[in-house]
């Protein structure tokens, strides 16, 4: 919402601008009324302005260092796993949209690849491994894994969400 507000701010600040610069002289209390709205509007938003920047500050400080842990975090746990062979061969990696380019990134495959809704995925019956956010970290399940696959397939469960 940055932009739209930037825009408004332009103009009205063209609409100022050009009240100020009106020739008549007997415009001067019109332009000394303009002047004082925007010294007024000015004070008004220094308030609304401080908060959104410490929010902004505060967004960008603690929100990428938990996203940047996060996305260590799941390279260690596909590591943990074996391997994205060893994922790979259980079943088609899985994980919520925010995830789907990170996932694919990691795993080495195209993002189209990477299933984005897990429940849906679910739903299907197919063999899938579930990438699940978990804290700052993962936690991994195999879903639906034939019988054949059972065995090397149900240790993939890393957890990397306190480690």
């Amino acid at each position: 919402m940055f932009e739209p507000a930037a825009v408004l701010v332009v103009l009205a600040g063209a609409a100022v601008g050009r009240l100020l610069a009106l020739a008549p002289r007997r415009l001067s209390v019109l332009r000394w009324a303009a002047a004082a709205a925007v010294l007024a509007l000015v004070v008004a938003l220094i308030g609304p302005t401080r908060t959104r920047v410490q929010l902004a500050r505060n967004e960008i400080g603690l929100l990428a260092h938990g996203w940047t842990r996060q996305i260590d975090r799941l390279h260690a746990v596909i590591a943990k796993d074996g391997g994205d062979a060893r994922i790979l061969g259980c079943g088609q990696p899985v994980t919520e949209v925010a995830f789907q380019s990170i996932l694919a990134w990691e795993i080495g495959e195209n993002v189209a690849d990477i299933g984005w809704d897990p429940q849906t995925w679910i739903a299907k019956g197919k063999p899938i491994v579930l990438f699940e956010p978990y804290g700052a970290g993962w936690q991994i399940r195999p879903i639906h894994i034939p019988l054949s696959k059972r065995a090397s397939c149900s240790r993939l469960t890393a957890n990397t969400a306190s480690s």
